[in-house]
């Protein structure tokens, strides 16, 4: 769709393989696909120390022209001080909206004895998944994450869309992208 209305397509990968990757807006189609392959293309031998959201919305707020539609896909288990800061200050400068990637197993863990998770601030936390108690704790606060970040967007004026893993990504995408011109009238 931006290739058909001549807007400019840019993007920024971060993450635990990529590092930081910039793609500067671009009307070319070769931009596009190079954009497309990083982002399907895991080189597995990468060396780049995790870039956290928060930093690499730094990135974009000094590299992104103003008047931007910016759209976050990530899990979004982080510090949301810190993100909901660097999101403030996106969003003054760009429209933004957020599509967190959810599976099942991110708010309903199996039973499979004890286990070791990062959580998002860098502790370690045991959770026993034999235990009921073990297991409702880990979707409570999964639920109060999710619930975090709809109020910082709440706050700060900015869309969400929630992508499941199980859903056809692609129609889920359109139908909600429909959804919020209808409703922002953009």
């Amino acid at each position: 769709a931006a290739s058909s209305n001549k807007d400019r397509v840019g993007a920024l990968l971060f993450g635990d393989i990529t590092g930081l990757r910039y793609f500067r807006p671009s009307h070319a189609k070769t931009s596009l696909w190079q954009m497309l392959q990083s982002m399907t293309t895991i080189n597995h031998t990468a060396t780049s120390p995790r870039t956290e959201l928060p930093k690499a919305i730094q990135k974009l707020i000094h590299s992104t022209p103003t008047g931007a539609l910016i759209l976050i896909i990530a899990d979004f288990n982080y510090n949301f001080e810190n993100l909901q800061h660097a999101l403030g200050k996106l969003r003054q400068k760009h429209e933004i909206i957020l599509l967190p990637i959810d599976d099942n197993a991110d708010q309903t863990i199996p039973a499979m004895g004890k286990i070791m998770f990062t959580q998002s601030n860098g502790q370690q936390c045991e959770i026993d998944t034999d235990s009921e108690t073990g297991r409702q704790k880990y979707k409570q606060t999964w639920t109060e994450n999710r619930q975090q970040i709809n109020s910082i967007c709440k706050k700060l004026g900015i869309d969400i869309i929630e992508i499941s893993t199980h859903d056809d990504v692609h129609s889920t995408l359109i139908k909600s992208l429909r959804k919020r011109v209808f409703h922002h009238g953009k």
